[in-house]
Order: structure tokens, then sequence, then C-alpha cells
């Protein structure tokens, strides 16, 4: 085994490390996440992941539903509808300073447009809606077929 194999097995180590310690913690589990705001810096907050309900009150909140943001046809028909829902998620699962949370209003405040949108998709990522921890999850639970023959 060489070097570059011998990398990528520590790499792939440390990425399964990240996701048993995010499936273990569930809504606990928490990361960092930098945003540019409206005054032009550079902030970082603390994301959360999001239960099932809170995931879906965000959306009802924003006034479509969960099918409607993931079709990307129908995503691009209600932008300003799908950029709201972002905010409801944002304010559900970031956290600032000495645990200071916001609600979505101040959000669309305090981002600078178009900083929402990786925000909330890391959420829903870490959440486990969708992107590639899902698809490791997935990948884990189907697994290589044990049956005997």
């Amino acid at each position: 085994m060489d070097d570059k194999e011998k990398q990528e097995i520590l790499k792939k180590q440390v990425r399964n490390k990240k996701l048993s310690r995010m499936l273990f913690e569930g809504t606990a589990y928490q990361e960092a996440f930098a945003v540019k705001c409206t005054n032009g810096e550079t902030c970082e907050v603390t994301i959360r992941a999001l239960g099932e309900g809170e995931i879906l009150q965000a959306y009802r909140a924003g006034g479509i539903s969960l099918g409607e943001f993931t079709d990307a046809g129908e995503a691009k028909k209600k932008l300003e509808d799908i950029i709201l829902v972002q905010h409801q998620l944002i304010a559900k699962a970031a956290a600032g300073d000495k645990d200071e949370t916001w609600t979505a209003e101040e959000v669309g405040r305090f981002l600078r447009f178009g900083e929402s949108f990786p925000l909330a998709r890391r959420i829903l990522e870490i959440s486990g809606l969708f992107g590639p921890e899902v698809s490791a999850v997935k990948s884990f639970r189907e697994g290589p077929d044990q049956s005997i023959a």
C-alpha cells in the first residue's frame, strides 16, 4: 500500500467518525458555519441539526410544502417563499455568542442576499434530509450482502 492509498483511508476514517458522531448526537449535533453579513463582515454561527417536526414547521411557516422545495422546477417558481423558508430553518438551527438566537425576520436582516441558501442547505444536510451524510448512511445501511447461500 502506497502513501496515497494510506492518506485516502485516513480521510475516509475521519469522515466516518464525523458521520458516526452526527448519527449518535442527532439534533444535538452542532458545527460552525461562516456567512457574510449585511455589514460586509464574515460572521460565524453555530448550527445544529433539526428534527423532522422542526423542518416541517419551517416549511409551513414559509408557506410552501416540502415537496415543492425539493423539486427544482417548482423551487424556481417560488424563490421568494423558499428564501423565507431558509430564514425559518436558520432561525431554528443557528446560535451566536452565548447561545444568542434570532427570529426569521432578524435572519433576513443580517444575512447578505444569497447567504441563506448555503447555510440552510447545510442545516438540512446535517439534519438528514439530503446530502453526502445521507448517502453515506444509506450505503452503510445497505452494506454488502451478508446472507448465507
